[in-house]
């Protein structure tokens, strides 16, 4: 008879289980969440193994790029090697950390797993980088040296990139003045003065390679390839400002197609800023791309605005991502109330159903045979829980389910007495826990 009981209690402590494995699954998941791929699939015995053989090769490379930096500061000039030697400047501090982190790890204090991996995890990050930032820039420089032994050839094709540039600017120009017809001033503005600062860049690049000319006359090659790269790099913002132009018709149609869906997306974050109580200057700034876009419909620059509605959302998307997982957080946790309440429910009307059949064989009895007063106390505290428990369940499931559990019991009790009139039985409500 004590069979729905139980049954209820088997169900609850597996719903129990399956939300602390859940639990416990998400926390390692989360735990490993941003570790680097290879390094999440190893065990921490595994990290710790590779931590040593790590530092000893990403040291190595450090002490050997030292001697690199030197070569490439007396070949190219301190001003072309400014990056390299902030790389390495960084990869030493890099190896400075990880040498920390392994005196750590030795030392006798323990830590626990996890403090653990995380410091394994950090140590083989930390030599990774230092290893990729100095690769890096040794095969920059090791283009470098082989351009210089063409110093010549790199300094005509940089010309050529220029020639060709500059031709499209006329075209540029025409494209602008046929979209003018099609669309508003204040909706070119992004784009109206690109003819004009491709133009300045093509000079700047054709007078930076006339340098490289005069370089390369002297003797130094390698000042001819840095003034080539200076002028590729002029020639290459130009090309982009033309074929802003260019592709400008595709641009402003796909903007304004797309700028009704960004204000909505916008103002939707604007709406979880507002419910969250968030009203820093990411808001403001939201409110006004909201603004600008809107005025798109009057004659406003629709590239433009997308382009401000789009970095207001990125902002404002992160700083509402500790709130909006919160939220969500708390929302599953409703759910997961709401699961182990339904199942309480369902135990709580099995039970109230076989506490019914009970009370009715009892009722019967007594309607065709009569009973003892004993029997008949049992059967009106069996109806009067049976009749009480419903109306917990919403308020008090746990109140609800100890209610049944009294009317089948004393339901159960009333009809033992019936078939076995000698029986002793136990106290009212004893048995209940």
């Amino acid at each position: 008879m004590r069979t729905p009981f139980i049954l209820l209690i088997v169900l609850l402590v597996l719903i129990g289980v399956l939300v602390v494995r859940g639990v416990l699954r998400r926390r390692r998941v989360k735990q490993r969440a941003g570790e680097p791929k290879e390094l999440a699939a190893m065990s921490t015995k595994q990290l710790d193994q590779r931590a040593g053989p790590a530092l000893v090769e990403a040291d190595s490379i450090v002490r050997s790029s030292h001697n690199e930096l030197s070569l490439a500061q007396g070949e190219f000039g301190l001003e072309a090697t400014d990056v390299y030697n902030k790389a390495y400047a960084q990869a030493e501090q890099n190896i400075s950390q990880a040498f920390g982190l392994r005196q750590q790890l030795d030392a006798s204090t323990p830590q626990n797993k996890s403090q653990q991996r995380a410091m394994l995890v950090q140590l083989l990050t930390l030599c990774d980088q230092a290893k990729q930032l100095l690769s890096s820039q040794a095969e920059s420089f090791q283009d470098l040296r082989n351009l210089a032994e063409r110093a010549g050839q790199v300094l005509d094709e940089t010309e050529q990139r220029a020639e060709e540039t500059e031709r499209r600017i006329p075209v540029s120009q025409q494209t602008l003045a046929a979209l003018a017809t099609t669309y508003p001033r204040t909706a070119l503005v992004s784009l109206a003065d690109n003819p004009n600062q491709a133009t300045t860049l093509i000079a700047t690049a054709k007078d930076t390679i006339a340098k490289g000319r005069q370089a390369l006359a002297q003797g130094d090659k390698n000042q001819a390839v840095a003034y080539a790269q200076s002028s590729q790099e002029a020639i290459t913002q130009a090309t982009a400002l033309l074929d802003a132009v260019d592709s400008g018709q595709t641009v402003l149609a796909d903007a304004t197609k797309n700028i009704a869906e960004h204000i909505s997306s916008v103002s939707s974050a604007l709406a979880d800023a507002q419910r969250f109580g968030i009203t820093d200057a990411s808001v403001a700034e939201a409110q006004a791309a909201v603004t600008q876009a809107q005025a798109v419909s009057t004659g406003g620059d629709p590239v433009a605005a997308l382009t401000r509605l789009t970095s207001a959302e990125t902002v404002l998307d992160k700083i509402l991502a500790p709130a909006r997982d919160q939220a969500a957080a708390f929302a599953k946790a409703a759910t997961t109330n709401t699961t182990l309440v339904k199942a309480a429910v369902i135990g709580i009307e099995a039970t109230l159903d076989q506490a019914q059949e009970v009370i009715d064989q009892v009722n019967s009895y007594i309607y065709t045979h009569g009973a003892t007063d004993e029997v008949r106390l049992r059967l009106y505290v069996a109806t009067d829980s049976a009749n009480r428990a419903p109306g917990l369940i919403a308020t008090d499931p746990n109140s609800a389910f100890w209610t049944a559990r009294g009317a089948l019991l004393c339901a159960q009790q009333a009809l033992q007495k019936i078939q076995n009139p000698d029986m002793k039985l136990p106290p009212i409500g004893s048995g209940l826990n």
